[in-house]
């Protein structure tokens, strides 16, 4: 089936199951999550002091079998962004473990609640397996969350200025952004012109005042990468400035 463009039909591309370097990625997984299945053992057996028949006969043959459904899941999705979007260069996010979220659920769920209940009447066999329960219903919430979050996230992403949402990838709390560009323009003798110049002002307002210079330093960044910017054949100047309200 073609896709009509502005009264154009685009016939459908070929979506490639395996590409170049696509080798490379698999290993590179594989060493990344066997790494943190060694470690996600080593937090169960010696943290939490859940009992090896426990780790290695239910948590990690479950977690294989979650990581073979989930990555055969995003590579699907994947395939369905590029077969609607009809571009190549669509890529699956790898999925596993997370070692932030390891060791959160470790020292901030699990431990405390082995050390409550360690001294009980089960000991701290049975303290290691509620500690392990409440591990699961910790990531059972989680799952609800981003499973809301499936269906709000689209809607955030609509309305929300997308420098509040990338703003907190460099560790700034945007507050507020806002920018009065001008241009100037050159009339040509036949009525036609062209833009000889632009001057953006981006005003942007952070919470913290000691990261004014990175906010700065990520602006100019931006403004010299900037595919607009290094695209036109005219100059364009990122004056920016910079308060905060903390």
């Amino acid at each position: 089936m073609s896709t009509a463009v502005e009264g154009r039909q685009i016939s459908p591309l070929k979506i490639p199951l395996w590409v170049r370097g696509d080798l490379n990625a698999f290993f590179g997984l594989g060493t990344n999550v066997m790494l943190n299945v060694i470690v996600l053992s080593g937090l169960c057996l010696g943290v939490v002091k859940i009992a090896p028949d426990n780790v290695y006969g239910s948590i990690l043959p479950a977690l294989g079998i979650a990581l073979i459904i989930g990555n055969f899941w995003y590579a699907y999705l994947a395939y369905r962004l590029s077969r609607k979007e009809n571009r190549t260069s669509v890529a699956a996010m790898p999925y596993g473990p997370s070692v932030p979220h390891m060791f959160l659920v470790t020292f901030v769920i699990m431990l405390p609640t082995f050390l409550k209940h360690k001294d009980e009447a089960g000991g701290a066999g049975a303290a290691a397996v509620l500690a392990w329960e409440s591990g699961l219903a910790w990531a059972f919430i989680i799952g609800v969350i981003v499973l809301i979050g499936a269906f709000v996230g689209p809607y955030i992403r609509r309305y929300a200025p997308r420098a509040a949402l990338l703003g907190t990838l460099a560790g700034i709390s945007i507050t507020f952004y806002s920018d009065d560009a001008t241009g100037t323009m050159t009339e040509a003798a036949n009525g036609s012109g062209h833009f000889t110049e632009v001057m953006l002002h981006p005003v942007m307002n952070i919470s913290d005042a000691a990261r004014i210079r990175d906010a700065e330093t990520l602006h100019a960044r931006a403004h010299e990468l900037c595919y607009i910017a290094n695209s036109v054949n005219f100059p364009a100047h990122c004056t920016p400035s910079v308060s905060a309200s903390g």
